[in-house]
Formats: structure tokens, C-alpha cells, sequence
């Protein structure tokens, strides 16, 4: 089922993007990278099942930014942060309505996994239809 999941890993440091894509890609996910939300907002396509992993700290949109624009587009995506610090610029993404998993770098993967299975492959297990 992860194949048909495509995450979307944002984070400007390409160490931390590299492990990350390499995780991910070894759960069985496809993975499209971005160093930036700029070129995430450039390049997204609308999937049935996506996901956005994203720093909380990036240069140009931020990430309280990205949700905001996320929300203006209509694109409910569900959004899981890292963050290496805990600072003002989290505690505003938590007041967010989009994020649901917030995680400290470095990020534990089988969480990260487990996360992005609970936000994607519960959601898409829909009740079977029945014909009266």
C-alpha cells in the first residue's frame, strides 16, 4: 500500500534531506524532495495520497507561510513537522490546523513511519459500500 503514498519531504538542509528520502524510499514510499516551499508550491500535482514532511524553519515561505498558502489553494494535505529547536515559529505552526505530528531532529524513523501510515493508509481503508 505504501507505493501508492507519495510524501513530499521539504527541508533546506540536504543532509537531513538525503536521510530522510532514504528512509522513506526504504519503507516503501515514493518520495519527491524540495529544498525549498518555493519549489514545493512550483512543482506539486494533486495526488490522491500525499503527505508533506517539512522543517519548520525554512528561508523564503515559511512554514507557517506554506500551510496558509496550502489553505488558499484548497489542498488538504496532511502535514507532519520537523523542527530542530523549540521555538516561537513552532509553537505558532502547532496553533495551525493543518499539522498533525510535530517531531524533534532528529527524527526517530519508525515514528516518522508509523505517523505517516496512521495520517494515509488508515484514512484511505473506507467501509465497504452496501446496496439496499
Amino acid at each position: 500500500m505504501r507505493k501508492d503514498i507519495c510524501v513530499h519531504l521539504i527541508d533546506e538542509n540536504p543532509s537531513a534531506r538525503t536521510g530522510l528520502v532514504r528512509l522513506l524510499n526504504a519503507a516503501g514510499y515514493k518520495v519527491r524532495s524540495y529544498k525549498s516551499a518555493d519549489d514545493f508550491l512550483n512543482d506539486y500535482h494533486s495526488g490522491d495520497s500525499d503527505c508533506i514532511v517539512m522543517d519548520a524553519y525554512m528561508t523564503g515561505i515559511s512554514g507557517e507561510d506554506l500551510m496558509s498558502e496550502l489553505a488558499v489553494r484548497g489542498l488538504d494535505l496532511p502535514v507532519i513537522i520537523t523542527y530542530s529547536t523549540d521555538d516561537e515559529a513552532v509553537k505558532r505552526l502547532s496553533w495551525v490546523s493543518g499539522p498533525r505530528y510535530f517531531f524533534r531532529k532528529p527524527v526517530d524513523g519508525t515514528a516518522l513511519i508509523d505517523a505517516i501510515d496512521g495520517l494515509l493508509i488508515s484514512n484511505s481503508k473506507k467501509a465497504p459500500e452496501h446496496n439496499n
